[in-house]
């Protein structure tokens, strides 16, 4: 057994995040790889929420449509996921949750006294723990090292570790003793005794990288599924310097990052769809002052308030036209964590360098999921670029000229206590000194000065990574988190030939502007497949604008779920 799934599923207040997190840290500790996938309601209490680990010994890039074994702590639960279910699979409760379940053939329930095996440790609530035990009892792996992950998930907590270690242990040795021939199928031989690598989200990655580009404000207004940003950057203020600002509202978040920058700071701000429409009026306002901030924008599905709590790919045309009028602007779509790090370096030195808005767009899927992530990839910080004069060359009499006109639109820029070095900063249109200035000539000169830094910064945007064999039959085209889906769907026909095409990934992680070429590019390709997740096929509409190029077979998807990659590869069987 190369690969398999893991799912718990129960109400919030079950702790079903902590429970998959153990899991997920035990198997990646024990040398596998894992891929961690959640899903909840906008509940604070109760509703239908999962937990999911994915394990393999080769790479994975994402969550499977059906799980190997299930740990259902309400009859709900189990209901709801007995549909989700691969053959074979393996699912635990307790005894008063299913005591009648008609089964699949082949399924094997496991019911156990979760519940009183819970209070024997100490209170009821610790029946997830005793679950985590009874499963790796039943698959037959070494408990060493979960002592070590339950004091680092429960060690504020104090009596509460003791308990929880002794319900794994008596939910252990009762799954030791009901091993079945089934449950064999299941365990995964050839794990390390250690990994180096990391579990890590999207949102995680995304701060990391943004204290390695020397962020020092970040201001923001929490709203799911960006918030873990802000968290990350609050936990890590004393240990790096940064500011990390929860304003009152977003229109507050963006003004402050702009506060921020023109004081000098690399500054940023963050937020989803419905947080951003209230910053539109700030990102123009940073297109006239010609100032650098870095925006995460995690995407949920909309109109309006949507989902708040699931995923969509739906803000793409949305963040490339928002805000009034015509400026420059840039748009980096990671596409996995180590991504995030590396884009989130890159957004920062373009918005410095171009002295635009950089967006970091990701989504609930990408910025909630765990990957795993080798540590490697944190020693790649890349260096700083400033567009700041420090020091004149000489001293003005006057004001200085900030929005001086030049070739490439980009001028000389200042901040407050660099001898003369005053200008305005002025919302208006205006001179090169920030002083309002109405003439027609005038505006004319300033906003070609602006879209003049399009023009620069498209010459280095890289064209679209591709992942496979430059001579496939067929290319999956997509964008940010759709990467991971598209390339377990590939590895998954290549290793069990499902089918009997070559199949390759192009992914753009640079959507805006589109890099140079790109028709040429494209045109070298036998046959291209969008993917995307939203209703219009938002990437492949701006590369029919761009260039001309329909791509007219699409796998696409907008009910608030990912792609998982069993759906592609039988939307690849049909083409």
């Amino acid at each position: 057994m190369n690969n398999f799934s893991i799912k718990i599923v129960g109400p919030a207040g079950f702790g079903i995040k902590v429970t998959g997190q153990i899991l997920a840290k035990y198997f990646l500790r024990s040398g596998a790889n894992v891929f961690a996938y959640t899903e909840y309601p906008s509940l604070i209490r109760g509703g239908h929420n999962t937990f999911q680990i994915d394990v393999s010994l080769e790479p994975i890039h994402s969550a499977s449509e059906k799980c190997d074994l299930l740990i259902a702590l309400t009859k709900e639960a189990l209901e709801k996921e007995q549909h989700n279910l691969n053959n074979k699979a393996i699912i635990i409760c307790d005894e008063s949750v299913a005591p009648d379940l008609r089964l699949r053939k082949g399924d094997n329930i496991v019911r156990v006294s979760l519940v009183e095996l819970a209070k024997k440790s100490g209170g009821e609530l610790m029946k997830n723990t005793v679950a985590i035990g009874v499963a790796l009892g039943l698959l037959d792996y070494s408990p060493n090292i979960i002592n070590d992950i339950i004091e680092e998930s429960f060690g504020h907590k104090g009596d509460v570790v003791e308990q929880n270690k002794n319900a794994f242990n008596l939910g252990y040795e009762w799954g030791k003793a009901n091993k079945t021939t089934n449950t064999n199928e299941y365990s995964m031989k050839g794990l390390k005794k250690k990994n180096n690598s990391l579990l890590m989200t999207g949102n995680q990655a995304c701060a990391l990288g943004a204290i390695a580009s020397g962020c020092q404000f970040y201001s923001a207004y929490p709203m799911t599924p960006a918030t873990e940003v802000l968290h990350y950057l609050v936990a890590k203020e004393k240990e790096t310097g940064i500011i990390a600002h929860q304003a009152e509202d977003e229109i507050a978040a963006i003004h402050a990052a702009l506060g921020a920058s023109f004081a000098g700071a690399r500054a940023a701000t963050g937020t989803s769809g419905g947080g951003f429409a209230l910053m539109n009026e700030g990102l123009s306002l940073a297109g006239q002052l010609e100032l650098p901030v870095v925006i995460f924008e995690v995407m949920r599905p909309a109109p309006a308030t949507g989902l708040p709590t699931w995923t969509e790919q739906g803000d793409l045309k949305y963040v490339i036209n928002a805000a009034h009028g015509e400026f420059a602007r840039a748009v980096l779509a990671p596409g996995n964590p180590e991504e995030c790090f590396i884009l989130t370096q890159k957004a920062f030195n373009l918005a410095d360098k171009y002295q635009i808005p950089v967006f970091v767009l990701s989504d609930k899927f990408l910025g909630e999921s765990s990957y795993t992530v080798s540590e490697k990839i944190f020693n790649q910080v890349e260096k700083k670029v400033s567009s700041v004069q420090y020091q004149l060359s000489r001293q003005n009499e006057n004001l200085f000229a900030r929005y001086k006109l030049e070739k490439d639109g980009i001028s000389s820029r200042t901040i407050p206590s660099v001898a003369g070095g005053e200008y305005i900063a002025n919302s208006d249109e205006h001179d090169e000194f920030g002083l309002t200035n109405e003439e027609a000539e005038n505006k004319k000169h300033n906003t070609e000065k602006r879209m003049k830094k399009l023009a620069e910064l498209k010459k280095e945007i890289p064209l679209p990574t591709l992942y496979g064999d430059v001579d496939a039959d067929i290319t999956l085209v997509c964008w940010g988190s759709m990467l991971g889906p598209c390339l377990n769907a590939v590895s998954e026909c290549q290793s069990v030939k499902v089918s009997k095409k070559k199949i390759n990934v192009m992914h753009f992680s640079y959507v805006w502007p589109l890099p140079l070429g790109l028709d040429k590019h494209l045109n070298k390709f036998k046959k291209l497949v969008l993917v995307e997740n939203n209703y219009q096929g938002q990437l492949g509409q701006l590369i029919r604008e761009e260039t001309g190029l329909e791509i007219k077979d699409k796998i696409l998807k907008y009910d608030g779920r990912p792609f998982w990659p069993e759906e592609i590869i039988r939307k690849i069987e049909k083409i």
